[in-house]
Parts: structure tokens; sequence; C-alpha cells
């Protein structure tokens, strides 16, 4: 069972790290930033769709759909728009640079939005360890 785990981490991680590039040669094909969001978007909804119905997860969806609600808006659908127009304007380096920084600003909506999810040490240290990790990459001594 552990193996599967390592299997997909790596997978998600594959995945995260080529979809600026993907999405710099997509929108060399003439399609505007919000058109390729939304293709992108909607294909990946009709797959999560399929799945959270198939794996019986909408319950807990109703249960928690002011949460769900708030974060669809306010990080996948304000947060994209505004990457996919600044996609369009910079390097695909550039924009993966930034985009490094959406596990901390998660970690911190997380900590804000929800009261069960609290900020600990390991949190802090993590937090501490990725914006040095950024920093690096952008050369800010």
């Amino acid at each position: 069972m552990r193996k599967k785990g390592l299997i997909y981490a790596i997978l998600a991680s594959v995945l995260w790290a080529i979809v600026n590039p993907v999405i710099k040669t997509g929108l060399s094909y003439d399609m505007t930033p919000m058109n390729f969001a939304g293709l992108r978007f909607t294909s990946v909804g009709i797959i999560l769709f399929i799945y959270t119905w198939h794996r019986g997860m909408w319950q807990e969806i109703k249960e928690n759909r002011r949460l769900f609600t708030l974060l669809i808006l306010l990080n996948i659908f304000l947060g994209y728009a505004v990457f996919y127009l600044g996609v369009n304007l910079v390097d695909g380096a550039i924009s993966s640079i930034i985009m490094g920084t959406t596990p901390f600003v998660n970690v911190i909506l997380s900590h804000i939005l929800t009261s069960d999810d609290k900020l600990n040490k390991h949190k802090i240290v993590s937090i501490l360890i990725s914006l040095v990790g950024l920093f690096m990459i952008l050369g800010v001594k």
C-alpha cells in the first residue's frame, strides 16, 4: 500500500511540474487564456465529478458546501483567472516560481477558514523552508 502512495505522490509531482510549460504551449495556439483555462478546468471537473460520484464522496461535499464554494471561488476561479492572464505575459519559468507559493497560500487559508486546522510547529517549519526555497530560486539574499 505504501508503494502505491509513493507512485501517486511522484505522479502528482510530475503533473504539477509540467503544467506551466503545457499551459505556455497551449496559449501559443491562438487560444485566449480564459478559454484555455475553461477547457482545462472543465475536463478536470468532469473527471473529478465522476471520481467523487463513484467513490461516494458527495455527502461530505454537501455537508461542507460553504467551504467548497469559498475554495472554488477564491482559490480556483480567482487564483487561476489571474494566473492564466499572467502566464500569457511572462515566461513559463517565472510563472512556475510564482505558482510555487500556492501551497503556502493554501496552508494559510486553511488555517484561517477552518476551525479544525491549526498551524503547528511542523507546518510553520515547512512553510519557512518553502519560502527559503522560493527565495533561493529567485536569488533574493
